[in-house]
């Protein structure tokens, strides 16, 4: 089945490399004490969406895959509970990823991985609006684009306020 993964764009070359491997196999577990859930570091997480979003706090690269998994029962409680339904599965192999997507105006080369226009919304004292013009230009150019860099994917105003995006969506 055709399911889809948010990574940090820092991890995309030992992905495409090596696959998408659980944490207990990289070690690679970057959440922030008590904010990752009792979920299980043997296994893959992926995700189909409900509404086409991506689900960029996870990672601004996404990453389609072709794989056998199983639903995953998410907690009543789960932020994501209404956003996706999660399924899991032991590991993704190189040969299983059929594309990765990242937004236009990142800065990573690689030929595997498409660039892509995105839509989003951004905070205003009017409530959300759509990222457009000069705003855009402004976030783009400012803000920082892996999950471990401070203020992720936060731009900044010319009066030094940020910018803060929701709902995004990839033009894939």
């Amino acid at each position: 089945m055709k399911l889809f993964k948010n990574v940090d764009i820092k991890d995309l070359n030992n992905i495409l490399e090596k696959g998408i491997l659980p944490i207990s196999k990289t070690g690679n577990d970057n959440w922030e004490d008590d904010y990752r859930t009792n979920n299980s570091k043997d296994v893959v997480y992926l995700f189909s969406a409900k509404n086409g979003a991506s689900f960029v706090n996870y990672g601004l690269a996404l990453i389609e895959v072709e794989v056998e998994a199983t639903i995953n029962e998410m907690s009543e409680n789960d932020i994501n509970k209404d956003s996706y339904i999660e399924y899991i599965c032991s590991e993704v192999k190189p040969s299983e990823i059929l594309n990765v997507y990242i937004p236009n105006f990142v800065d990573f080369n690689d030929s595997r991985v498409t660039k892509v226009d995105y839509s989003c919304k951004y905070w205003t004292i009017e409530g959300l609006e759509n990222l457009e013009g000069s705003a855009r230009n402004q976030f783009e150019a400012t803000a920082p684009t892996s999950t471990s860099d401070f203020n992720y994917l936060r731009g900044e105003n010319l009066n030094e306020t940020m910018i803060d995006t929701a709902k995004w969506f990839y033009e894939i």
